[in-house]
């Protein structure tokens, strides 16, 4: 396994060629347009169709509705003991004004 490493960071170095001996001045001495990599690339990648974008959409939805659900729930909670909250406060105002008359 080291030395299929060591053989890569030597290919890779061979392909750098070092401008002052500074990191940040490297350069890929090999270049490719992009006109060239295109053409190299695009055969391998299909073309996505509306039925993988639905699938894919779908799976996403699914996701989030999940991640969702925990924060959504508390949400539920909080609204509900608001609302509650609210109602008991008016029967009591009602009821207070009812008394007093």
């Amino acid at each position: 396994m080291s030395v299929v490493t060591l053989l890569l960071v030597g290919a890779i170095l061979l392909g750098v060629v070092v401008h002052e001996k500074k990191p940040q001045e490297w350069r890929w001495a090999v270049r490719l347009s992009a006109q060239d990599l295109i053409r190299w690339i695009e055969p391998q990648i299909h073309a996505p169709d509306e039925v993988d974008y639905l699938k894919e959409v779908a799976l996403l939805n699914d996701e989030r509705a999940e991640a969702n659900e925990v924060g959504l729930g508390r949400l539920r909670h909080v609204y509900l003991a608001l609302l509650t909250s609210g109602f008991v406060q008016l029967l009591i105002w009602a009821a207070l004004v009812w008394a007093r008359g």
